[in-house]
């Protein structure tokens, strides 16, 4: 009897309502222990960037927040990363968690994107690299990572009900790859599918994605489970093979059961969602360190990866600064993370003031602008220009107005009125300023030539502090690189003519591979900073670049030398032009140089991240060809250059010579009452309709009461929320349908 047999009769001797229980999330929530099944019960938490701890909207417990995924992606270091996961994998274990949501390995399609911070990068081989990283080091303390969100959460814009609409070459070679490196790498023990349709199908019941592509393609044989929330027909969801629905509704397993008596559901469709749990082995590993000792040793594990995330994008000789006063605005605004169901307590807060006493640097600070205050605005340009000397080192703290979290999307990346006014004054004022961008998307900005440096420190986590006071202060290089190209305006990117606005169903992924920076290069256009660009105090030389080939890939050897007056570490990138007319990153290495060292790097770039899937041949395709290797330290600045032919097949028609959008006229069409439905769009007059708005709107009051963080996340959620999601709310899954009936009657 084979395995799977094996596995199937061991089901079968198990009662129908137990084995049914095991789909619905109720047993998958809290607690751990073996039943007669073997089938472990689980504690997730949310943790794409330090553990999230607490009751659905309650208070957390605190937790290390390290540096969010906008900002560790800067470091192309996957060491780090493997160690940011081990650091929340030692939180995990004291807090009795078995799984850690996280981490999201999405691309990011448009700057404006409301969950870009939780999400690495626009690339899909660096996102899938750190993303494999921070998985192994999870799971290297035997706690389960979750992989997420499958596929395209791109934006937050309706993300429960949103049409993708987009060509399988384009889903293959760019928006899954990051999902087949992780897979490939490093065996996640679960993936968690995403809220929104691809091509017409909620994902968690769409057979091409769940089966064809991550089963069969990939060869993925983990726990595939839903989002909270992400279901939407049960049935096809069972019978698409998904392991568990999360988070538990009330009268689901009656349901369930229901469907499986009239013959909708059978043995095989429950065995086969059911079968993966029994293949789970989760055994964390003991800790031997005390509870303080972890959270000190993990602000160390944070404040590394800061340090190294760190872009220096503008330097006109003004840094590294020595002990002289500065002048600090706005660091009382510092935001270290994003909002959401990714928001962390910190266990430490320190604020740059802080750093600056502790290493006896005089300072003086103002609180910043004020968008709710006029007077008060009014009142800090007045005390500025009174008190700031031309001489004096301005170092000025900038964000974004909006909050960035989940199911909220930016409205814009532009800077409020307030806060560009500042820079006017400090400019006019000061001739060394100095500007911190924190923010978790690029920011436009048209006060470049008003800065004498500029450091990007994204959302930084609770040391970035320490970090930025480190390298203004020389005590260490900067040596972080840009993970997302920063457009000059948001319209330059050819994705915006596509993406959904106001209450658009459908989006249609019409630009294909050109997103990030493809699209600067293949449109032959100039970015604010590109993708991979970060500067440092000192320099370095790339010299004598030789590739050569084995029967697994290619072999790029170089020479780098520190050539500066600093030691520093520098980021060799590989970017190859074969199939499309521009270059792409295949591979990377962070490596650190004392002053007047230099190395030989040695880079492998396996012929499987060269292939190509074919719609028209159906598989993937290594290209005969010539195949030209730029090696540098951005994708725009790339000294070293040479050409190799790979044998592979011949193929006459370029993979970008066809539009697969020519005949699609899929609208979003009315239609009757169904589970994709919106609350606020539902039947006025169905009464208790009227009571779930009620309710949400009392809940957001006291929330707002409350001064949650994660308030406008709630606010639009909620208002923008598919009737099926108020099972969440207690309501039953047959409770649901039945408003649904009883609407489409009142019609």
């Amino acid at each position: 009897m084979n395995d799977k047999k094996a596995k199937d009769y061991l089901l079968m001797q198990i009662d129908i309502k137990k084995r049914i229980k095991y789909i619905n999330g109720k047993n998958f929530w809290s607690g751990l222990h073996n039943d007669k099944l073997g089938i472990k019960k689980l504690r997730f938490s949310d943790g794409p960037h330090g553990l999230r701890i607490s009751k659905m909207y309650g208070h957390s417990k605190k937790a290390t927040c390290f540096p969010c995924a906008c900002l560790s992606a800067c470091s192309f270091n996957d060491a780090l990363i493997y160690e940011l996961g081990k650091g929340i994998a030692s939180e995990a274990i004291i807090n009795n968690v078995n799984v850690v949501l996280g981490p999201g390995i999405n691309l990011k399609r448009h700057p404006f994107g409301g969950r870009n911070f939780e999400y690495f990068s626009e690339d899909p081989i660096l996102s899938g690299r750190l993303g494999s990283a921070y998985v192994n080091g999870v799971q290297s303390l035997g706690v389960g990572a979750c992989v997420k969100h499958y596929v395209l959460n791109n934006l937050e814009l309706n993300r429960m009900i949103v049409d993708e609409v987009i060509d399988e070459e384009t889903l293959i070679n760019l928006y899954i790859k990051p999902f087949e490196i992780v897979i490939k790498e490093s065996s996640p023990r679960f993936i968690m599918f995403a809220y929104n349709k691809v091509n017409g199908e909620h994902i968690g019941e769409n057979h091409y994605l769940i089966n064809t592509i991550l089963k069969n393609r990939l060869k993925y044989d983990g726990m595939i489970i839903s989002d909270w929330g992400a279901f939407h027909d049960i049935v096809k969801t069972i019978k698409c093979g998904v392991n568990l629905l999360m988070p538990h509704v009330m009268g689901l397993n009656r349901y369930i059961y229901h469907q499986y008596l009239k013959g909708l559901i059978n043995d095989v469709d429950i065995n086969s969602c059911l079968r993966q749990h029994l293949n789970l082995d989760l055994t964390p590993s003991k800790i031997s360190l005390s509870k303080k000792d972890i959270y000190h040793h993990n602000y160390q594990t944070a404040l590394k990866i800061a340090s190294e995330s760190i872009v220096l994008l503008k330097n006109d000789g003004i840094l590294p600064l020595t002990n002289q006063k500065v002048v600090v605005i706005g660091q009382n605004k510092v935001k270290i993370q994003g909002c959401g169901s990714s928001y962390v307590k910190p266990y430490f807060k320190f604020d740059f003031l802080y750093f600056l006493k502790q290493a006896n640097i005089p300072f003086c600070n103002y609180d910043g602008y004020d968008l709710n205050n006029s007077k008060r605005h009014d009142k800090l340009i007045k005390q500025i220009k009174e008190n700031i000397k031309p001489d004096d080192i301005a170092i000025l703290f900038i964000q974004l107005p909006d909050v960035e979290t989940e199911g909220v999307d930016l409205q814009n990346n532009k800077l409020p009125l307030q806060e560009i006014e500042l820079i006017d004054v400090l400019h006019q004022l000061s001739s060394n300023l100095i500007l911190i961008i924190n923010s978790g998307n690029p920011i436009e900005m048209p006060f470049v030539d008003k800065c004498n440096a500029i450091l990007y420190a994204g959302l930084g986590g609770e040391a970035v502090a320490e970090a930025l006071k480190n390298i203004l202060f020389g005590i260490i290089s900067p040596s972080g690189k840009l993970a997302q190209t920063f457009p000059v305006h948001a319209n330059d990117i050819l994705a915006d003519k596509y993406i959904p606005k106001n209450d658009d169903m459908i989006t249609y992924y019409r630009e294909r591979f050109l997103i990030g920076y493809r699209d600067y290069l293949f449109n032959k256009k100039q970015p604010l900073f590109c993708f991979g660009y970060g500067l440092s105090y000192t320099k370095f030389t790339f010299s004598n670049l030789v590739v050569s080939k084995n029967d697994e890939g290619l072999i790029i050897n170089l020479n780098v030398k520190n050539v500066g007056n600093y030691p520093g570490k520098e980021v060799v990138q590989v970017y190859i032009k074969s199939v499309f007319p521009f270059l792409e990153l295949k591979a990377y290495e962070k490596i650190n140089l004392k002053v007047g060292e230099s190395k030989n790097v040695s880079i492998f770039v396996y012929y499987c991240n060269l292939k190509y899937f074919y719609k028209r041949l159906n598989r993937d395709v290594l290209i005969d060809g010539d195949y030209q290797i730029f090696v540098g330290n951005s994708v725009d600045n790339t000294p070293l250059r040479e050409t190799i032919h790979i044998n592979g097949e011949k193929i006459d028609k370029p993979i970008l010579m066809y539009d697969f959008y020519a005949d699609q006229k899929i609208k979003f069409k009315e239609q009757r009452y169904d589970l994709d439905t919106r609350i606020y769009d539902m039947n006025k007059k169905i009464f208790i309709i009227e009571i779930i708005k009620f309710c949400i709107n009392l809940y957001l009051q006291i929330e707002l009461l409350r001064k949650n963080p994660n308030y406008k996340m709630l606010e639009t959620t909620l208002k923008n929320a598919p009737i099926r999601n108020i099972t969440m709310a207690g309501f039953s899954y047959q409770t649901v349908l039945n408003i649904i009936k009883k609407s489409n009657k009142n019609r």
